[in-house]
């Protein structure tokens, strides 16, 4: 992760040229906590922004397709 990875997504949101961030990485980088850090930071730092913020979930289980039309063992 970078040493002030929030910091930069402020400076890319506080830009006149555009406000859409896309943040990709690796599992464990601290994506979803610097999102969070941002998140809690805009209304103080950035009030003409509404941050939404949408915690990752996993998704539900999906049954195999191969499960669901193999017949019932006995």
């Amino acid at each position: 992760m970078r040493d002030d990875l929030a910091g930069e997504l402020m400076r890319l949101l506080a830009a006149d040229h555009g406000r859409f961030v896309l943040l990709l990485g690796d599992f464990g980088r601290g994506k979803t906590f610097a999102l969070g850090e941002v998140a809690r930071r805009i209304p103080s730092e950035l009030p003409h922004l509404t941050p939404i913020f949408i915690e990752p979930r996993r998704p539900p289980a999906v049954p195999s397709p191969v499960r669901a039309v193999s017949p019932p063992e006995p």
